[in-house]
């Protein structure tokens, strides 16, 4: 939702650069319609007295005043009395724009769904995005291929002709994609361009991810004050091209360390994620069950990890969470529906979409030309009853001791 803002802060933050060649004058008019355009002004809000910015800034009245001349020249501002105002026919004219949003999707919906059961999370924080910043979401189906044959190129040429910004949902499952020639060819159009699920680490795509440092310190406390002492983490082993990174694949790893760091054992484990998958990870149950080292939580990398691992360990009667807690990553919508729900870290997939949409209109429309490392928003623990009880942990605790 965009928050309508009815003060002067956002002119409070205009940079100017007083080493630059380009006049002073020029760069705080522009500063100022950029301000207007992307920060959510109205029409009839006044901006900050030629007195205000001069003392802010440390200019001269003088270069302020010839700012203000310019920007009532273009009709971007009037005079309501003693003050400048926005003028309204200007937020009209900024409103009528309508941003083109091409929605890159390299595997069919239903396969990448299969696969992702949060993407329609990403999906409606991409659409409602639109809808409120004044866009048009079009998914754009990439063709089978990998080579820019007769039907690639004129795919190819539609998104160039018919986005202004692009949002690549993901990628190809492939093994090494820089032998994908369209989506190389793609990563060099020159337009805003922002990937949802994991990063591009070549070309010029911004990553919208959130903080990965937080959710999982939430976790390991909560065990830690259960009483677990002996846990073991699951993920996937890191297996991607060279061009797109998961971030799922390496989650396993900050896991562990954040884990050691709360004072817990932690044993180690990663998965490879093919049609081995169920029968490696019930043989590393059955090891972990009988090990020495008595075991009492799975912290997973992710919920589909979290769920095979609930139904393993059915299947070999242990019991979830009197014998063994475990915690997925993610908050899938299934996670509540498993018996017992998943205890799971929440992944905020609405948000990103559409904070994606936010941050790529902001550099198409040249409100903000920095592309963020990350999407600041922190993870949080959904406590459900695939953890152990208080009282279930600490007689268990007791009972290491003897």
């Amino acid at each position: 939702m965009v928050h309508k803002v009815n003060n002067q802060e956002p002119f409070l933050s205009m940079q100017i650069n007083k080493e630059s060649s380009e006049p002073i004058y020029l760069q705080l008019a522009e500063n100022i319609k950029q301000k207007i355009c992307g920060a959510g002004i109205q029409a009839s809000e006044p901006i900050p007295s030629e007195r205000k910015l001069a003392d802010i800034f440390n200019l001269n009245r003088g270069t302020v005043r010839k700012a203000f001349e310019i920007l009532l020249q273009e009709n971007i501002v009037e005079r309501a009395g003693n003050r400048l105002v926005v003028c309204e026919k200007f937020i009209e004219s900024q409103q009528s724009a309508i941003t083109r949003a091409g929605i890159i999707l390299f595997n069919k919906f239903s396969f990448f769904f299969n696969k992702n059961h949060g993407v329609l999370d990403f999906v409606q924080g991409i659409t409602d995005a639109c809808s409120d910043l004044n866009a048009v979401p079009q998914i754009l189906q990439a063709p089978d291929t990998l080579q820019m044959n007769e039907s690639a190129r004129k795919w190819f040429d539609f998104v160039q002709d018919n986005t202004d910004v692009i949002i690549h949902l993901g990628t190809r499952l492939v093994e090494c994609e820089e032998h994908d020639e369209i989506l190389a060819r793609l990563l060099m159009i020159e337009k805003p361009q922002a990937c949802v699920i994991g990063h591009f680490s070549k070309g010029n795509v911004m990553p919208i991810l959130p903080n990965e440092d937080s959710g999982t310190p939430e976790a390991a406390k909560l065990l830690v004050s259960l009483g677990h002492k002996n846990i073991c983490v699951m993920g996937w082993q890191e297996k991607h091209g060279s061009l797109f990174i998961a971030k799922s694949f390496s989650r396993a790893d900050g896991m562990k360390e954040c884990c050691e760091r709360e004072g817990m054992n932690v044993t180690l484990v990663k998965l490879d994620p093919s049609n081995h998958f169920q029968h490696d990870l019930r043989k590393c149950l059955e090891e972990m069950i009988h090990s020495p080292k008595r075991i009492t939580a799975v912290m997973c990398g992710n919920d589909h990890i979290a769920e095979q691992v609930i139904n393993q360990l059915k299947n070999l009667s242990v019991s979830v969470p009197d014998d063994i807690s475990v915690i997925g990553y993610d908050d899938i919508t299934k996670a509540k529906l498993l018996n017992p729900p998943l205890t799971t870290i929440r992944y905020p997939r609405y948000e990103i979409g559409y904070e994606t949409v936010r941050r790529l209109l902001e550099v198409f429309r040249k409100t903000d030309i920095k592309s963020p490392n990350h999407y600041n928003l922190d993870l949080s623990l959904v406590v459900r009853d695939s953890v152990q009880t208080a009282s279930t942990a600490l007689a268990l605790n007791s009972l290491n001791n003897i």
